[in-house]
């Protein structure tokens, strides 16, 4: 029942802004929830913890037609189903996503002011970095396409 509800309440939903906490955006198993947001021309606004995040963002945003091509994406869903099993990821598998905006950058990745403790250092030891202590935002370019794109 409350499923139902909800589901019917948030049918004509339509986000302003994603936020997202502490992703790790750059790994395989986001690719296409990333390219599908992209897609959305939405702003984006990414925490991390790990100034090393930033460059891998940066990096893939810099190789858009390899990181975002239809080979990468079928790599990156051949490993959401090795790592969470064919179940899981058979349910997330979705038609080819095709014209994946280029990112444009609203603000650099940077320390985050509002972060609630400094930065540690993430390369080398053990100690895990601080959530939210570095953050970015961006969004696909250009304008909203029709929903056939997906």
């Amino acid at each position: 029942m409350v499923t139902d509800t909800l589901q019917s309440e948030l049918e004509d939903f339509e986000a302003d802004i994603f936020m997202l906490h502490n992703a790790d955006l750059y790994m395989p198993y986001w690719r296409r929830t990333l390219a599908e947001i992209l897609l959305s021309r939405k702003p984006i606004v990414l925490t991390t913890y790990c100034e090393f995040e930033g460059h891998k963002m940066n990096r893939m945003f810099k190789w858009h037609e390899t990181e975002f091509s239809s080979k990468t994406l079928q790599r990156c869903d051949q490993y959401v189903e090795n790592v969470f099993g064919s179940d899981l990821a058979q349910t997330h598998i979705r038609e080819e996503i095709r014209n994946v905006p280029r990112a444009k950058i609203i603000w650099d990745f940077q320390q985050n002011p509002f972060a609630h403790a400094p930065p540690r250092n993430c390369y080398g030891g053990t100690e895990h970095g601080v959530r939210n202590s570095y953050w970015m935002s961006f969004k696909g370019e250009g304008l909203a396409q029709d929903k056939d794109e997906l």
